[in-house]
This record gives structure tokens, C-alpha cells and sequence, in this order.
């Protein structure tokens, strides 16, 4: 059975006392620019730095506590649910750990600041707002088929907020909260693990005592032939689904598709955006989510990577993931301003040391294990969502009741 429980509006939680009425970050010639950043200072909080419903202060932007107190508005606290209502939409994060008084938000971000816990709790109103009739709600509002999808502060006061009892809404939270924490761990072990293979590989590679220097192309191959015909249904990676900081490519963002065109690829390839601004931004993906022998396609500005006999898939990805290697496909592009292209004959000329055969032999086994963990956590972590997203909705609509003397998890 349903619960029938109290609805309110953002603008009544406001006027009831229960929340501060929510603000985003400062507009027009006072909104900080990019020339403004400092190495250290006050967070200055975008879009992008809400992801996977947690705020990342390790790689956000700062400014200087002085332009800081200049501003208006958007002054974030510990504490604070925070959502996105402009352009990039609906990421939503409970804003923790700050090392400062205080968060500065982009325009493109709004704070809901709780004042009464003892009737709505900030957890809990964080997983309110990544509910799905919430989403829906926030979308349709917004126009998110536009490409300036836009939710402004003033028609933020009409979104609804399902307020169940107290009780249950800190029952809620401590159950999502409990998945929220597991997903989280094995992400940053992920992390951990890619940059162990990544200080291995400049370790035993790139500073190393060999004068003789090798073109990659007696280590990789670029683009390899794989045999396919078209109109097979086989599974899709799109540029999207790859990300600029790690190797894993979700599984929800893997698609069957007719083939038609694009770059082919199999498991222990790495795929390497070879266009701007994806190459800038370092999108990089190494193929492990296939079945054994399995073949997939993706996006044409893909350039694929794999091993030659003398190296190992994790050589390749490391060194498509390293710095010089990405500064120098950046200067190989040509093309006009904003579809310039890395070129494969100059890539396949990047030279590096020689790199020694048992080094190549001790990396390969290495990293094997660690990246069959990263995937193992990958795919753990798709079940954990999918347990998630199930739970949520139940959760929210009183379907499902918590007995706290019971062990949930």
C-alpha cells in the first residue's frame, strides 16, 4: 500500500521556516572567469563537479578569498543539498567536507539550505530530488529537450517536496546512504588502483636509464582490421560513455546497435578520442566490458590502440593516458577550428625509451589483476545502482516500510 504522505512546495517550506529560500551562484560581469583561478582558495563549485551524487573538492576550481567576499550569492555550507537547474540538469549532492567556511556556486547551480531538521532531513531531500517523478517533474519544467534546458530560482519555489514523517525520511536516508557508501568505496579504490598502474608504468618506461628511444608503431597498432558486416546487431560505445579520468566504460552505457560504420573494436583495445575538445579533455576508455571474443563499434573520432606482440593492452592505455603522449596528439591535429583531428601517421612516430621485455613481462601481470578488480568493482557497482534505483521510488512512495528495529542491509 501507498502512504499518503504531505506534499509541500519549495516556495511553503520556505515560508514555513523549514528551509532558507534557495539560491545559485552570481550572473553576468561578477561571475568568476576562468583567468580568476588560484591553486588554493575557496572552492568554485560547476556542474561538473557534481557527479556521481557526490561534490569532488580534490579537482574543483578555486578563487581568492577576497573575490570571494565580493560576491552576492551562492555561498554554500556543509550541509547544503545542492542541485543543478541550468544546461546540464538535475545532479543533485549533499555538499561535505569543505576545508573552508564556504563553497562558491556557478550560476548553473542552486543550494537548499535545511533550517528545520527536526521535520526535513538534508539526506533525505538529496535522494528526493534524484527520485525519478522528481527528475521528470525538473525536466518538463525546464525544457529539457532544449539545449538550454533552464529551471530559473523563481520557478524553482513551485517544485513539489514529498515530506514524509521524520522518521521515516532518516530511515531512508541511512539505507540509500549504506549503497551510496559501497558504490563509493569501490570507485575510489578504482581510482587508487589506475594510478598504481599508471606510476608503475612511468616508473619502469618513462624514467628510465635506456638511451635507445622506439616510434610507438613498433608497440601499437592504430585502427587494426577487424572483420564485420553491416547490419549485425553488436554492441555501441558512443563518445559520451567515455570518460576523461578513468579507464571503465559503464555497462548502462554500452547499446546494441545495427553496425553500419565507425571503429571496431575487442576487449583489450583502448579507445582514444582523437577529436577536439574530447581528445583535450583526455577521453580515454580501455575495452574490458565485451564478451570472450566478443566485437563491438563505436564513434568515428575513435581512434583504436591495441598491443603488438612486444607490449601489453595495459601499456597501451597508460601510455594514451599519459601527458606527453596526449600534448603531442594535440599538436598533430589538423582540420579547421573546432573539428581538428590527431593524425594517425604522427601518433604512430611519438617515440619513447626502449621499453625492457621482462619490465613488459612484470607490468602485464601486474596490471592484469588490477584491472580485472576495476572491472569487477565496475560491474558490482552497475548492480548496486540497479539495487538502488529499485529501492528509491519504493522507498519514496511509502511502498516499502523500514522497521528500524530490523537489519535492512
Amino acid at each position: 500500500m501507498m502512504a499518503k504522505w504531505n506534499v509541500a512546495t519549495v516556495e511553503e517550506l520556505v515560508e514555513s521556516g523549514i528551509i532558507e529560500r534557495p539560491l545559485d551562484g552570481n550572473h553576468g560581469e561578477i561571475h568568476p572567469k576562468s583567468s580568476d583561478f588560484v591553486e588554493f582558495g575557496v572552492p568554485f563549485l560547476m556542474a561538473s563537479d557534481i557527479k556521481h551524487d557526490r561534490v569532488d573538492l580534490d579537482s574543483c576550481a578555486r578563487i581568492s578569498e577576497q573575490q570571494a567576499m565580493a560576491l552576492r550569492k551562492g555561498f554554500a555550507k556543509n550541509g547544503d543539498v545542492l542541485l543543478t537547474h541550468k544546461g546540464t540538469l538535475g545532479r543533485t549532492a549533499l555538499l561535505q567536507g569543505l576545508d573552508t567556511p564556504y563553497a562558491v556556486l556557478t550560476p548553473q547551480v542552486t543550494y537548499y539550505r535545511v533550517k528545520d531538521t527536526n521535520q526535513l532531513n538534508p539526506s533525505y531531500l538529496m535522494y528526493y530530488f534524484q527520485s525519478s517523478k522528481f527528475q521528470a517533474v525538473l525536466s518538463a519544467w525546464a525544457g529539457s529537450g532544449s539545449t538550454r534546458a533552464y529551471l530559473s530560482i523563481t520557478d524553482q519555489q513551485k517544485l513539489p517536496v514529498v515530506l514524509p514523517p521524520i522518521q521515516i525520511q532518516e530511515q531512508i536516508s541511512s539505507v540509500l546512504a549504506v549503497i551510496d557508501d559501497k558504490i563509493d568505496l569501490n570507485r575510489r579504490m578504482n581510482e587508487t588502483l589506475e594510478h598504481m598502474a599508471m606510476t608503475a608504468y612511468k616508473h619502469w618506461f618513462i624514467d628510465t636509464e635506456s638511451p635507445e628511444r622506439v616510434p610507438l608503431a613498433e608497440l601499437i597498432e592504430i585502427n587494426p582490421k577487424i572483420s564485420m558486416k553491416k547490419g549485425y546487431e553488436i554492441p555501441f560505445v558512443d563518445m559520451k560513455a567515455v570518460s576523461t579520468n578513468s579507464l571503465s566504460v559503464q555497462d548502462a552505457d554500452v547499446v546494441m546497435k545495427q553496425f553500419t560504420s565507425g571503429s571496431k573494436f575487442q576487449n583489450g583495445d583502448t579507445l582514444f578520442a582523437r577529436i577536439t575538445p574530447c581528445l583535450e579533455n583526455g577521453k580515454t576508455a580501455y575495452v574490458d566490458f565485451l564478451e570472450e571474443d566478443g566485437i563491438a563499434f563505436g564513434s568515428t573520432e575513435f581512434l583504436v590502440l591495441r598491443a603488438k606482440s612486444s607490449a601489453c593492452p595495459a601499456f597501451v592505455y597508460c601510455t594514451a593516458r599519459f601527458p606527453n603522449f596526449k600534448d603531442y596528439a594535440i599538436k598533430s591535429m589538423v582540420g579547421t577550428s573546432g573539428r581538428q583531428r590527431a593524425q594517425v601517421g604522427a601518433l604512430l612516430q611519438f617515440e619513447i625509451p626502449a621499453p625492457d621485455h621482462e619490465a613488459m613481462i612484470r607490468f602485464a601481470e601486474i596490471t592484469k589483476e588490477w584491472f580485472q578488480q576495476i572491472r569487477s568493482n565496475t560491474i558490482e557497482n552497475r548492480y548496486l545502482y540497479d539495487i538502488r534505483g529499485n529501492l528509491l521510488p519504493r522507498l519514496l512512495s511509502g511502498e516499502i516500510y523500514l522497521n528500524t528495529d530490523e537489519a535492512i542491509i
